[in-house]
């Protein structure tokens, strides 16, 4: 068992790049079983001119900058190990929690284990998992977490895997989505085992029309993607990225609301994915907040409403 670390960097403090790369060093790897890949993505300054990280044994490769899933792909074409485990530079391992996550890759050789995260330190170290299975079949029965550093994945399942470049928002989404349809041996575990550092400088914050705008041009462009793709597919794995889809539209109409509080860019959002035709999607049951936000987005009135309600709760 072995694993890639791919940490993508732009202009982060060189103090939460250390902190990313120490509670990397901290697992109980050995030297063989580990890599650390920082893909520098055209900052503008050298981050390994800090003395302390130039100690670290760390492949560094600086490219021009072309945004994070351009970063991502050049860390996985220079991975080595057997798994590729992603890391925002900002982020760091929940070292006592991760190491129940390699434990599991040493005894088990999933193809990918998500996990959950944590905003706080310290964290509660709690830990349950589900049944192995494959990865159709848990996304057609279960919610499952975009966000690409909550798996750990062999390098065999991204062959030909790669993110969408230009794409800033909603990245994360498609890549995982198409990974779960590879899966054979999916395990999901609860255990917070990743530190997501949240701070108003990063694209998910980023408030401006400009960026709203770009945010939901690119969830549109995903959701897009996915369904084309599902055209390629058996009818259970379509059924199973179906429901995928159907949750980002809910949910791309829930953060439209929930951002902008106005009601007639919800309504010129809708007018977009109706012409799409990703709008209306299915009635079905496949969670509690699904339904609700279902109901509150099928008319204009609950629409009309749920913008208020947000506005209400900022």
């Amino acid at each position: 068992m072995s694993i890639s670390f791919i940490i993508t960097y732009h202009n982060e403090p060189s103090d939460t790049l250390l902190e990313c790369l120490q509670s990397i060093m901290a697992l109980e790897l050995r030297e063989d079983e580990y890599e650390m890949i920082v893909i520098d993505d055209g900052s503008s300054t050298h981050p390994m001119e800090d003395t302390r990280l130039q100690a670290i044994p760390v492949k560094y490769i600086r490219q021009t900058n072309q945004g994070i899933s351009c970063a991502r792909n050049t860390g996985i074409s220079h991975a080595s190990m057997q798994y590729i485990q992603f890391v925002d530079a900002d982020d760091a391992l929940m070292t006592t929690a991760y190491s129940k996550v390699v434990d599991l890759l040493r005894e088990e050789h999933p193809d990918a284990v998500m996990f959950d995260f944590t905003c706080e330190k310290p964290a509660p170290l709690t830990y349950k998992r589900r049944p192995a299975t494959d990865g159709t079949t848990y996304m057609a029965r279960h919610n499952i977490n975009g966000a690409v550093w909550s798996s750990v994945i062999k390098k065999e399942i991204c062959h030909n895997l790669s993110f969408t470049p230009g794409t800033t928002y909603g990245e994360d989404e498609e890549f995982t989505a198409r990974m779960m349809l590879r899966t054979k041996s999916f395990i999901r575990v609860f255990i917070k085992a990743y530190y997501y550092r949240q701070h108003p400088h990063s694209a998910t914050h980023q408030l401006d029309w400009a960026s709203i705008e770009k945010r939901f041009d690119d969830n549109i462009g995903v959701i897009k993607r996915l369904r084309t793709l599902s055209l390629t597919l058996d009818k259970p794995k379509k059924a199973a990225l179906g429901r995928r889809t159907d949750q980002l539209t809910l949910d791309i109409i829930y953060n439209a609301a929930r951002l902008t509080h106005d009601a007639s860019y919800v309504e010129q959002l809708i007018r977009n994915l109706r012409k799409e035709g990703l709008f209306p999607v299915p009635l079905k049951a496949y969670t509690a907040k699904y339904v609700l936000l279902h109901v509150m987005t099928c008319g204009r009135r609950s629409r009309k409403m749920l913008c208020r309600i947000l506005s209400s709760k900022a």
